[in-house]
């Protein structure tokens, strides 16, 4: 089947690519919290989570004072921030039309060779590798990085191939993916010099070829205007890790995530390509080529500058979309391959699947470092429509043995309107309870006891039993109950908790009583129960101004008289509070409960809103009813 040939068969097969690499993408976007580079990558967008934008200089001031990498992403991330807004989801969807892109790219340029067939496996083999497809949901440059090394690729064969004088535009997208792939990381030089070393070797030497060396000269030149920030990168590198992987181990690591755990697979394709090398076409060796001289770069750069590491193999991503097309090309030289085709791809989707939940991508992708799979999916209770918070709760989650990476609470801590902080408890190593807590007050076992807030508990239970940390079984559990659950999936529970002598009611509410006052105090919700002689009235405050205001409960009868005591209740920190009335002495009927609140000082009643019917009120508001039977 050659270019000229595609079926509509053909291009349904791109079209499932397409989506399945935007689905991928999108099932992603909010499957784990935030991981540690997808938070430094934030650090370039504002001072704070919820502080303004920085504008596009002082986006790149921020680079310059890191020296670690280009600026090109985080530009282009700022811009995309003002657009669709700087919520992780929102962000990591950015990397999703990379990846679209990045599968649209390496399928044209694999049909530089000629046979639609090579260009489809081309797209499938990309579409389902698990390590590219990681990094079009992640807040990082690699998706866009990937994206550039092909485009560079796709475009340097269209300006030295065609028979007739090349159009502008394509001296204008090769000189543009060069430079971009520069300013993107400065690992995109490897590509270019992949690029560079077949031109120079193997391009025929006319003027064309002339133009073309003048349009890579002209990408790096328009790179010029980093170069002092480059070279202060490179004086201020730390000493060589001692964790770098040699040459082997690297070849190894690559074998692993570049063939989905499946390394047997290059070395066939590989033979493969070797024995046919000589009737292959030129496109064909090209790509082959290319994708060869990007390893042996990225090895000989190892040797110097101690590049790859398991946790940073990710630096090799300029070779994942070449591969893929190489492979693709490797695979249609098997003697049966029209037989294997359809079981090979099952294979290799399936070798995705399994691949994408191996130990092995964790330590890849850097997760298994930083214990990232470990961590409590604080996502969930922004983006799981069953949980609602308040800003009074308080977010606790346990582990057995492991802490948050500093980022984490750096990141989950303090929601304005979300909730009040996190509390992340686990065992130390010596036996002792740790905790990691927004206000160190609260960083303690025997601190639960004065705990009267709302919980979130968060917990991953492939990796947690509760009942086995003794700070929750022999802690928490005795100042806590549970509410209920309100998610519940295989790697991320999520439950309702009330102090212990608190109804459940109080939180769970479907139609709870809030009223916002106009000193800024706010009621959540108020319940009552009445049981024998007692009424038992349980409040929760989600926000108060320590000690100013009290609140008192009247409680009249039918008639509108005074049936009981008023009781007076300063309020003190926001959270839970509960207390009991004895109505021994009322009659049989029915009850209001009023409340006012005043200050505390000079007895001034506040004046607020009941936000659910919007109902003002100047004095007092009812806030309850009760019967007394015969």
């Amino acid at each position: 089947m050659n270019e000229l040939r595609r079926t509509k068969a053909h291009f349904a097969v791109i079209a499932f690519c397409l989506a399945l690499t935007y689905v991928l993408g999108l099932s992603n976007l909010k499957s784990f919290p935030i991981v540690g580079a997808e938070y430094n990558s934030t650090l370039h967008l504002s001072a704070t989570r919820f502080g303004p934008t920085y504008s596009l200089p002082e986006t790149v001031d921020t680079v310059v004072s890191d020296k670690v990498h280009s600026p090109g992403y985080v530009v282009l991330l700022n811009l995309w921030n003002r657009l669709a807004g700087r919520d992780l989801f929102a962000l990591r969807l950015f990397s999703v039309y990379f990846g679209l892109f990045g599968v649209a790219i390496t399928y044209r340029l694999a049909l530089l060779t000629g046979s639609a067939d090579i260009a489809i496996d081309a797209a499938l083999l990309a579409a389902s590798l698990a390590f590219a497809v990681y990094f079009t949901y992640t807040v990082r440059m690699y998706g866009l990085l990937a994206m550039l090394s092909v485009s560079v690729a796709w475009c340097y064969w269209k300006v030295t191939s065609m028979a007739r004088p090349v159009p502008l535009r394509y001296w204008i997208a090769f000189i543009a993916a060069s430079s971009a792939i520069l300013w993107v990381h400065y690992l995109g030089l490897i590509a270019l010099a992949a690029v560079g070393l077949y031109h120079l070797a193997f391009a025929r030497k006319d003027r064309r070829w002339l133009q073309t060396c003048l349009a890579l000269i002209a990408a790096v030149l328009l790179f010029a205007p980093w170069l002092p920030v480059l070279i202060a990168g490179i004086a201020a590198k730390s000493t060589p890790d001692s964790n770098a992987l040699s040459s082997v181990d690297s070849v190894l690591a690559m074998a692993s995530i570049y063939t989905n755990g499946l390394p047997f697979i290059a070395p066939v394709v590989g033979l493969a390509a070797a024995l046919n090398y000589r009737r292959l076409g030129q496109a064909q060796k090209y790509i082959l080529i290319l994708a060869c001289a990007i390893v042996l770069l990225l090895l000989a750069a190892n040797e110097f500058t101690t590049l790859l590491y398991a946790r940073r193999i990710r630096y090799t991503i300029i070779f994942a979309l070449p591969w893929a097309c190489a492979l693709a090309i490797g695979l249609n030289l098997l003697p049966a391959w029209r037989l294997i085709r359809i079981p090979f791809l099952i294979l290799w989707i399936a070798g995705f699947a399994a691949y994408s939940s191996t130990d092995d991508l964790l330590l890849y992708t850097n997760w298994l470092t930083q214990d990232q799979h470990k961590m409590p999916h604080y996502q969930d209770l922004l983006y799981e429509p069953a949980v609602v918070t308040n800003e009074s709760d308080f977010i606790v989650s346990f582990h057995p043995d492991t802490s948050l990476t500093w980022q984490i609470p750096d990141y989950y801590n303090q929601i304005p309107g979300k909730w009040a902080g996190l509390i992340h408890i686990w065992t130390a190593p010596d036996g002792i309870p740790a905790f990691k807590s927004s206000v160190p007050e609260l960083g303690s076992v025997s601190s639960m006891a004065s705990w009267r807030f709302p919980v979130w508990l968060i917990y991953n239970p492939q990796e947690t039993d509760l009942g086995s940390i003794p700070a929750y079984a022999e802690g928490f559990a005795n100042h806590y109950r549970s509410c209920g659950r309100f998610v519940e999936k295989p790697s991320s529970v999520i439950e309702r908790y009330a102090p212990v002598d608190v109804s459940c009611a109080l939180l769970t509410s479907a139609d709870p009583l809030a009223i916002n006052y106009d000193n800024g105090t706010a009621l959540a919700n108020i319940h009552f129960e009445l049981d024998a002689d007692t009424l038992y009235v349980y409040s929760w405050w989600s926000r108060t101004d320590f000690g100013k205001y009290t609140y008192t409960l009247q409680v009249f009868d039918s008639e509108g008289a005074k049936a009981a005591p008023q009781t007076d209740n300063l309020i003190g920190d926001s959270g839970l509070y509960s207390l009991s009335l004895d109505v021994s002495s009322l009659s049989a009927g029915e009850y209001v409960v009023r409340q006012i609140v005043y200050d505390t000082i000079s007895f001034k009643s506040q004046p607020g809103q009941v936000a659910g019917s919007q109902t003002q009120f100047q004095r007092e508001v009812e806030v309850g009813r009760f019967t007394i039977g015969d």
